[in-house]
């Protein structure tokens, strides 16, 4: 205060104006950023919530569409008498070549009532047939999958595998009249590969990833997001680079169990946007300020400086 009572009457107007207008500009600043920005970024984490939801909703789509064809198959008297041993012309008449291929399966498993293999087969993403004694062993050791307490019961949804993530869906088989007994189960399968997330992309017009948590080597962002999805946070928004922003969330198996991550990312167009808006605002503020208290000293140095 000594200082400012050591200048001029100039002096202390334009430094009194010079500091309200700086505690303005600061206000404006502090005001602006955590309105205007952040409503922007509310928005870009809304649209991303919504982008991942999508692709999660492709993979349940996914799912559902298996579960119809594998119903056809398993409530069919002809699957039902193969089962029970009275049709062994079944493999030769129905699962010719390329059936498995035109479902868009990759596995098909009959097991008996004790979840005995009476029937197998597996094939990668050409539809050439491969080994499946793995996959069948690990398959057939889950009861959900085998052993059904409901006739009208269906098991469906994820499983993490050796070979990699699985669509997988298991259902009693009955008779085309829907009856029972049940003769054992039908089990299709469906790998979450390279080649089926490429289609979730296309068809939900994304940019998918998804990532099995039994792999070794996670990237860092998957990291982050695991430590931050539980069940009180179902969905993760965060940004991969000044340019693009990734969302997060959980694929949970058939146990309920967190067995993958699924990431869509995308430009921050919205954020981008946000951030040009908000400086232009902000720049137009400050210039108006700026010119504003140059007219008031311009004034005061007319009406009221000059006559001290």
């Amino acid at each position: 205060m000594q200082i400012l009572q050591n200048l001029s009457v100039r002096a202390q107007v334009v430094f009194l104006i010079f500091a309200v207008a700086v505690i303005i500009m600061i206000t404006v600043y502090t005001v602006t950023t955590q309105i205007l920005l952040g409503s922007y970024q509310q928005i870009e984490r809304d649209t991303m919530q919504q982008n991942v939801e999508r692709a999660d909703d492709a993979i349940l789509d996914s799912v559902a569409h298996q579960n119809t064809t594998l119903k056809d198959w398993a409530h069919w008297t002809d699957t039902y008498r193969f089962a029970t041993g009275e049709n062994p012309e079944y493999i030769a008449d129905n699962l010719t070549e390329d059936v498995l291929k035109n479902l868009g399966l990759n596995i098909f498993i009959i097991v008996d009532e004790h979840g005995a293999i009476l029937y197998s087969k597996v094939i990668d993403s050409d539809g050439k047939e491969i080994p499946g004694e793995e996959i069948n062993a690990a398959l057939t050791k889950q009861e959900k999958l085998t052993q059904h307490t409901d006739l009208n019961e269906v098991i469906s949804g994820i499983l993490s595998l050796q070979n990699g993530l699985l669509l997988v869906g298991s259902s009693p088989i009955l008779t085309s009249e829907n009856e029972g007994p049940s003769a054992g189960s039908l089990i299709f399968g469906k790998f979450l590969d390279t080649e089926k997330i490429s289609e979730i992309g296309m068809l939900t017009h994304l940019s998918v990833s998804i990532s099995d948590l039994n792999d070794s080597f996670l990237p860092d962002d998957i990291k982050v997001a695991k430590a931050n999805l539980n069940d009180a946070t179902q969905f993760f928004v965060a940004p991969l680079s000044h340019n693009r922003v990734g969302s997060y969330t959980a694929l949970r198996d058939i146990y309920n169990r967190v067995v993958a991550i699924i990431r869509v990312d995308s430009s921050r167009t919205i954020y981008n946007q946000g951030q040009q808006t908000y400086t232009l605002f902000v720049l137009i503020v400050g210039l108006s300020i700026l010119i504003e208290g140059l007219l008031i000293i311009l004034v005061l140095e007319k009406i009221l400086i000059n006559r001290f």
